[in-house]
């Protein structure tokens, strides 16, 4: 305690780590989008490789390795899908390429480290942030050539940000 009674905090490795791996996180989101606009799928794998081993390194437990290998599964079903419907395309094709698939767990990191603080809000909160952040997420990847929109930049948008879904009928 400091002579006015208030608490010294000190700043650890440990504490600064989840910014730590948001800064690699970010880095690693670019050399993956610069990479596969030039059609090379392995700078990003590299670098997402980093950012998760770093992660994995300071995870309280196994289940984190498992969180991870979900959000793989998930973010090939999900881009699989927007290349399958013609919503999204990548150099490669209208498959999600490895670099694609590595930003899943990139981003997945940051849910226990970075943007924890979403857990104590309304599911509301991240269901928002998702979608706007998703969409930027990629709208930046075209704009820097790594994936295209074939129907459009607003129709892509809406798709990934989870807002093409037909309206729900209301009872009359």
């Amino acid at each position: 305690a400091t002579a006015d009674g208030q608490r010294e905090r000190r700043v650890t490795t440990r504490s600064l780590l989840p910014w730590i791996v948001l800064v690699l996180s970010q880095i690693a989101w670019v050399i993956a989008i610069l990479g596969g606009a030039r059609g090379m799928w392995w700078p990003g794998v590299a670098a997402v490789t980093v950012v998760v081993v770093v992660h994995l390194a300071s995870a309280p437990t196994w289940h984190e390795g498992k969180r991870l290998a979900l959000s793989v599964a998930i973010g090939i079903a999900g881009d699989g899908l927007l290349g399958m419907l013609g919503i999204c395309r990548w150099q490669d094709g209208s498959l999600p390429p490895p670099w694609m698939v590595a930003l899943w767990p990139n981003f997945a990191v940051l849910l226990t480290g970075a943007l924890t603080w979403l857990v104590r809000k309304p599911l509301s909160w991240a269901a928002v942030l998702g979608a706007v952040g998703g969409a930027l997420a990629y709208v930046g990847g075209a704009r820097l050539g790594a994936l295209t929109f074939p129907p459009g930049t607003l129709q892509g948008c809406l798709a990934v940000g989870g807002h093409d879904q037909p309206p729900v009928p209301t009872a009359t």
